[in-house]
């Protein structure tokens, strides 16, 4: 149970952080790790003791799973207002002005987000969700609004739940509230990509934009608007002209730059060669240390 209960540790650190706890296995032995810098800023208190009293070497002091049940963290957290940040506020109202188009393809990279990729969002998220059905409510978003003095937001919920479902799940969530530079990440863009490319053809075509569409608006709603857009941003975006997006020119779709400025904003030019390496059955996390 200890032994687990130390993984639960790592775990946590990791999907808080986005990194590892120790370097190494030898590193791992000593307990010797750190919760300061950018990262850790937006993690609260009893998120930080928790793994704090998980991460500890000796198994005699290491928390047991009851006490960890009845952590604050785990026992206070939907009792606390919960509310968002200046930023993550900010984020929501931008997302107001985005277009249909950008929404739906926003939504793709979220579902290819976890927690670890933005962390103050999933905290602003789990805080809200009060009743932790992994939905929030109307009633639940205005609710968490209104404790930070927020309410102006609160007409922002439809916007949010994309499919109108009621309740805004958490990849809804993150597409509303997505840190932009997140996007010129090359391996957030490459699964994107490749889960548009339907056909691995290594290009992606208006008909699998036009795809894309029809499962984002089932019920034709916005139907004609939709396509338009999207043919008006294929042309836009489409830089030789063959009527189909590849990858670079996808990346410059999906971060709003010129195909030219890549390179300045931290793309590399080997990126196409990594999704040529992917497919031919490898893949690009292969280095990953973790």
């Amino acid at each position: 149970e200890k032994c687990d209960l130390w993984s639960m540790g790592v775990l946590l650190y990791v999907m808080l952080s986005g990194c590892m706890p120790f370097s190494s296995a030898s590193a791992a032995r000593t307990g010797v790790y750190s919760m300061t810098g950018a990262d850790w800023h937006p993690i609260s208190s009893e998120a930080k003791d928790l793994i704090s009293k998980l991460l500890v070497v000796d198994p005699a002091v290491r928390l047991s799973a009851t006490q960890v049940l009845e952590h604050p963290w785990l026992t206070l957290r939907h009792d606390s207002p919960g509310g968002l940040s200046q930023q993550v506020a900010t984020r929501l109202k931008r997302f107001q002005q985005t277009s249909n188009f950008r929404k739906i393809l926003l939504l793709v990279v979220a579902r290819h987000l976890g927690a670890n990729d933005l962390p103050e969002i999933y905290e602003a998220f789990t805080a809200m969700d009060t009743n932790g059905d992994g939905t929030v409510s109307m009633e639940e978003f205005r609710s968490a609004l209104s404790t930070r003095g927020q309410e102006e937001l609160g007409d922002l919920f439809e916007v949010v739940d994309a499919d109108a479902s009621g309740a805004i799940d958490y990849s809804e969530f993150i597409a509303a509230a997505i840190d932009r530079k997140l996007l010129f990440r090359e391996d957030l863009c490459l699964q994107v990509f490749r889960a548009l490319d339907r056909d691995s053809s290594g290009s992606i075509s208006v008909q699998e934009l036009y795809e894309l569409l029809r499962e984002a608006d089932t019920e034709d709603f916005l139907g004609e608007e939709l396509r338009d857009e999207a043919m008006e941003t294929l042309r836009r975006y489409d830089a030789d002209q063959d009527g189909e997006l590849d990858i670079r020119e996808f990346m410059a779709l999906l971060t709003q730059n010129r195909v030219s400025e890549l390179s300045n904003k931290g793309i590399s030019v080997g990126v196409v060669e990594k999704l040529r390496v992917r497919d031919k059955g490898g893949s690009m996390f292969d280095t990953c240390p973790f």
